[in-house]
C-alpha cells in the first residue's frame, strides 16, 4: 500500500488550510454567500485530507468553504485522537463529520458509529480489525440526526465502514455525549458536483438547526 506522508511529522498536523487556532476557541471563516449564519447553533464541520485511492479529497474544502468554525483532519488515528483530545466541548453545540465515498451515489447520512477500526491509515499506523475500545459499545447512534425526516436524495445508512469515518463519529460521540454528533459520507465529484454537494450540505444542517428551534 502506497502511503502518503505527512507534511508534519507529528500529531498537531490534523488541519489543512485553517489554523491550528481551532483547538482554542476555534477560528470563525469569513461568511460569504449560501453560507450559514446561525447565532443560536453553533456547528463544528469537519472535512478529511487526501488518503490511499483519493489524493484529492474534496470533504475537505466544501467543510471550509460553508464560512463557519471548520477543520481537515488527517486521515490518521493519532491525528483525529489529538484533535478530539484538544477539542474544547463548549466551544459547539453540534459537529458534522464529512468523508468522501469512492462508491457511493448519493450522500449517506451515518446513523451509527460502530466499535471497529480495520485498514492503515495515511501513517502507515494500522487498524488492526479490531475493536477501537476494549470496553466501549458495541455500537453508537449518531446524535446529530435525531428525528430527522431525510430529503429523498440522502440514503439512510447504518454502516460507516470501519476506517477514519467511522473512527471519528463512534469515538466523536462517546468523548462528547451531551453534543449533536453526526457524519456525512459525501460521493465523488463527478457523481454529484462540489456546488451541488455543498447545497445539500446546507440544507441538511438547516433543517437539524429547525428542529431544534420551538
Amino acid at each position: 500500500m502506497r502511503h502518503i506522508t505527512p507534511v508534519i511529522e507529528d500529531d498537531t498536523n490534523i488541519c489543512i488550510g485553517i489554523c491550528p487556532q481551532i483547538y482554542r476557541g476555534f477560528r470563525f471563516n469569513s461568511v460569504g454567500s449560501g453560507t450559514l449564519t446561525f447565532v443560536s447553533f453553533r456547528w463544528l464541520v469537519t472535512g478529511y485530507g487526501p488518503f490511499p485511492g483519493v489524493l484529492s479529497n474534496h470533504t475537505g474544502p466544501l467543510a471550509l468553504s460553508l464560512g463557519i468554525h471548520a477543520a481537515v483532519l488527517e486521515v490518521s488515528y493519532k491525528a483525529v485522537d489529538a484533535f478530539l483530545t484538544r477539542l474544547e466541548p463548549d466551544a459547539f453545540d453540534g459537529w458534522l463529520a464529512l468523508g468522501h465515498d469512492m462508491r457511493a451515489k448519493h450522500l449517506r447520512v451515518e446513523m451509527r458509529g460502530r466499535n471497529k477500526r480495520g485498514r492503515a491509515d495515511v501513517r502507515g499506523q494500522d487498524g488492526g480489525d479490531k475493536r477501537i475500545r476494549a470496553d466501549g459499545p458495541d455500537e453508537v447512534c449518531a446524535t446529530l440526526y435525531e428525528g430527522l425526516t431525510l430529503h429523498s436524495d440522502w440514503m439512510e445508512s447504518n454502516d460507516a465502514g470501519d476506517y477514519l469515518c467511522n473512527y471519528v463519529l463512534y469515538q466523536g460521540q462517546l468523548m462528547f455525549p451531551h453534543k449533536k454528533v453526526g457524519f456525512l459520507h459525501l460521493p465523488p465529484v463527478d457523481i454529484l458536483s462540489m456546488e451541488e454537494q455543498r447545497m445539500h450540505v446546507l440544507a441538511l444542517m438547516q433543517q437539524i438547526e429547525a428542529k431544534r428551534k420551538p
